[in-house]
């Protein structure tokens, strides 16, 4: 109700009362007259409620109701008899037929204590594709049911004049903002298919002048803080230095420092002394000016100038101060685009030092105060320089058990993780061959024995010498066979944890001879081995001290001393790297070979730039040794 009582207000400077007394004569006359001459919907809405009420029999008020903006708001467009009319109690009556979406009517109240209690409403919504564009209320004396229902229709019936206009003006003002967009594309369009921001600009002035029935339309961009002419239509050649140019430049200028589209004449010639010296220069032509912005920022202007008397609508400064605002990004883009690098830099600086010394941005000057006194303590300041390198542990001896002759496994007791004792079987060859070689090496020694004995007593001296040496030969080979016996346990040299082996999975496949099968490392003593990138082997030294971090240990850092430098790189993805052996101090009772982690070495108090750029200083170092000649 506050709403409308609002609306009311501002509404009776907009709607005439209908003449009051003598309805009849009205409505065949004056109220015919009006609805056919009006131009607008409150005039049509005036005249329509006119005659309706004049129609319908014993009416007291009437009003009229649009939807506004987004149709939650209605707005009394037309009241009668007067403008003045208090509508308030008819809006009950108005809102239950929206939301019902028909006719409503209500009764008078028993003994009444209003004056307006004692007289009946009847509200007809304005509904068309199923959208509400508005309501009528009457506000009527009492009477019969038939004659309210009668009422209902004649005004059901009357309001499809009122809605038909509503639709043909909201048609209308669709079309127009349409037209006016299709207007706006065309010269979107054409400053996008330039390239160049010179052609773009007489593009864009020529088909601004050609839509908007100009003379002559001028663009300039802002540069270095002053507008230069950049085109005008129609012209692609002019002089820069001419007179002309020099007005229609300031007359720009006037426009960038006022930040608002100015029109000439139209506002007083003092406050705009640059579009009154144009305007009198080519005989007292129409002027208007508009800003280019980008978020707010100024880069150019327009300026278009049409013959004396051809004055520029609202509805066309509202579309070309639009238009301003979309070009204005699309010009500073392609100015973007072409500048040069320094130009990009010097305005980047140029920025950068406003928000550091000029107001406002706290917060990017607290965080440039913060990086301006990290770079005073990178440079002033020194720490401990480490070499970084990935690091494995291993055992200080690694013994290897091989296979000691050409055979088959017959049983794995152990593999790599598992602890051993020392002398303890960690596999077993198959021994079947070997037996049967020593069964017959001991019967052929045997079957020589009895020949030997046989030449003795028939004194067969050859003979005897011939056995002799098949005997020895056969014990050999007896002897042999029962050291291979013997070898088929394979047995820890040293109590220690098998680092590398897994036969579990291989009985019964051959092995050569030589093969590695286990490799075991003691685990009381263990040796580091630092994996340093060859860009940094220049800064290790033998003695230098360091920490270790293990993956497994992440928590705890170990002590360790190098002790070994190679002097032979290797590599390993894609990379050369030293390898560095370090003695570790004070072992962890958790520590095992083959552990893996990240290793430091500490190289010496070093400069913090130094220690935060030195990488990237040598590359480009060597980068440029390998580009220059």
């Amino acid at each position: 109700v506050t709403q409308i009582r609002t609306a009311q207000d501002a509404s009776r400077t907009e709607t005439a009362s209908a003449p009051q007394g003598g309805g009849a004569a009205f409505a065949r006359s004056e109220g015919w007259q009006a609805l056919a001459e009006a131009r607008d919907v409150n005039a049509l809405a005036t005249a329509w409620l006119a005659l309706q009420c004049a129609q319908i029999d014993r009416v007291e008020a009437g009003v009229v109701l649009l939807a506004t903006g987004d149709g939650t708001v209605l707005s009394p467009v037309a009241l009668w008899p007067r403008a003045e009319l208090d509508f308030t109690h008819l809006v009950e009556a108005g809102r239950v037929a929206i939301q019902e979406k028909r006719i409503h009517s209500t009764r008078p109240k028993l003994n009444a204590g209003a004056p307006h209690e004692a007289r009946m409403q009847t509200a007809c919504p304005l509904e068309a594709g199923g959208l509400i564009y508005g309501v009528v209320v009457l506000d009527l004396a009492p009477r019969p049911e038939a004659q309210i229902t009668a009422t209902g229709q004649l005004l059901f019936w009357g309001v499809g004049r009122l809605l038909a206009s509503i639709l043909g003006t909201q048609h209308g003002q669709a079309q127009a903002r349409m037209a006016r967009t299709d207007r706006v594309l065309d010269v979107i369009e054409v400053t996008l298919g330039q390239y160049e921001v010179k052609a773009a600009c007489l593009a864009l002035a020529t088909q601004l002048a050609r839509e908007f029935h100009c003379e002559r339309v001028s663009l300039g961009l802002l540069r270095d803080g002053d507008v230069k002419v950049e085109s005008l239509s129609n012209s692609a050649v002019f002089e820069e230095h001419s007179q002309l140019l020099s007005l229609i430049r300031e007359a720009m200028e006037e426009c960038v420092v006022y930040k608002r589209a100015l029109a000439y004449p139209g506002e007083a010639a003092a406050s705009l002394p640059a579009h009154a010296a144009l305007s009198q220069d080519g005989d007292q032509q129409v002027l208007l000016s508009v800003p280019l912005n980008d978020v707010h920022r100024p880069v150019g202007a327009l300026l278009f100038e049409r013959k004396p008397g051809s004055v520029f609508a609202a509805e066309e400064i509202d579309v070309l101060t639009a238009l301003g605002d979309v070009l204005g990004p699309l010009l500073r883009v392609k100015q973007e685009a072409r500048r040069s690098l320094w130009a990009h830099t010097r305005e980047g600086l140029a920025d950068i030092a406003a928000r550091v010394f000029g107001p406002r941005h706290a917060t990017f000057k607290f965080f440039t105060l913060l990086a301006l006194v990290g770079l005073l303590v990178l440079t002033f300041g020194t720490g401990e320089y480490r070499v970084t390198a990935r690091t494995v542990v291993e055992g200080a001896v690694q013994r290897a058990a091989v296979a000691p002759f050409e055979g088959y496994i017959a049983e794995a007791y152990v593999r790599a993780g598992d602890t051993v004792k020392a002398a303890q079987p960690m596999a077993r060859l198959e021994d079947k061959d070997l037996r049967l070689e020593l069964e017959r090496w001991t019967n052929e020694k045997e079957q020589y024995e009895r020949k030997n004995r046989e030449a003795m007593a028939n004194q067969d001296r050859s003979n005897i010498r011939i056995l002799g040496a098949q005997i020895s030969q056969a014990e050999a080979q007896l002897s042999l066979a029962q050291q291979k016996l013997q070898r088929t346990q394979i047995l820890a040299p040293f109590d220690g944890v098998v680092v590398a082996g897994d036969l579990s999975q291989m009985v019964g496949s051959p092995v050569e001879t030589g093969k590695v099968l286990f490799q075991v490392a003691p685990l009381s003593r263990y040796r580091v081995i630092l994996k340093v990138d060859d860009r940094d082997i220049a800064d290790v030294k033998v003695g230098q001290p360091g920490e270790l971090v293990l993956a497994g240990l992440a928590r705890e850092k170990l002590p360790f001393t190098v002790k070994t430098i190679t002097s032979v790189s290797n590599q390993e993805d894609g990379r050369n790297f030293f390898r560095v052996e370090a003695q570790v101090n004070g072992a962890g009772a958790a520590l095992r070979p083959g552990m893996e982690g990240v290793g430091k070495i500490a190289a010496g108090e070093r400069s913090l730039y130094w220690i935060v750029t030195h990488n990237f200083t040598d590359w480009l170092r060597l980068k440029l040794w390998s580009w220059l000649p």
